[in-house]
């Protein structure tokens, strides 16, 4: 019966799962995409006060579901106290929500790094301790073969499901988000007045970083959330 499980899990489920992945990737690129394009906008309307057309509006309000919709104020601005700048539309607001958003995104992709790159870790580690014990315990070969089976089966899921590549593009984007946050904090520190159009194209290159690294998982942001915001109102707002 366990020979029987063993099989079927090495065979089946893994491999199931390995296409299942691609194709729940694809539909979470898609969603990113109308996310990323929407915050984008807001972004600019939150730092700089530039408004959203209504052709861009009717577009965006299609991917929103209602809960999300009552999320959004009458005015089409950034749900309340999504940034902690109490200053006016401008190149010094539009520079001190990207630097808050940095912030968090380099914390935040450090932490999901660490999770995925754990997780990775034990598995490998367990898989091979596995394949040992069972070398050492002289288990009959078809049970070993069994076992041998779903240990690559499982290090090939790593790889097909994302586990390794989310564990390097998240350590990444952690690194890249940092930079932009020292950069906008030089700045935003310097008594030199800041041209609009450098602060745009900071933003910018925040941007498509950000667009070209996965999205943070809800998970993340939940267990950091409180920690994050505690930590930034005491210390980091300016």
């Amino acid at each position: 019966m366990t020979q029987n499980l063993t099989t079927l899990t090495a065979l089946f489920l893994i491999p199931i799962l390995s296409v299942l992945a691609p194709l729940m990737r694809w539909r979470a690129d898609y969603l990113k995409g109308d996310y990323q394009s929407l915050l984008r906008k807001f972004e600019f309307l939150d730092g700089l006060g530039w408004a959203i057309t209504p052709r861009e509006r009717s577009e965006w309000l299609l991917t929103l579901t209602e809960k999300q919709s009552l999320e959004v104020t009458a005015s089409d601005r950034m749900p309340k106290h999504y940034f902690a700048s109490k200053k006016q539309p401008s190149v010094t607001r539009l520079l001190e929500n990207l630097e808050e958003s940095s912030w968090w995104s380099k914390h935040l992709g450090k932490f999901s790094y660490f999770v995925f790159g754990s997780f990775t870790v034990l598995v490998v580690f367990g898989s091979f301790t596995i394949l040992l014990i069972s070398v050492q315990a002289a288990v009959s070969q078809a049970t070993l073969i069994n076992i041998v089976k779903v240990i690559v089966s499982v290090l090939a899921a790593l790889f097909s499901i994302g586990f390794v590549r989310f564990s390097v593009e998240y350590w990444m984007f952690s690194q890249s988000s940092g930079r932009f946050e020292e950069t906008t904090c030089r700045l935003l520190d310097n008594s030199t007045p800041i041209s609009q159009e450098e602060a745009t194209k900071l933003l910018h290159e925040y941007q498509i970083a950000r667009s070209s690294a996965p999205m943070i998982p809800n998970w993340a942001w939940k267990w950091k959330q409180k920690k994050l915001n505690t930590i930034w109102e005491q210390h980091r707002c300016r």
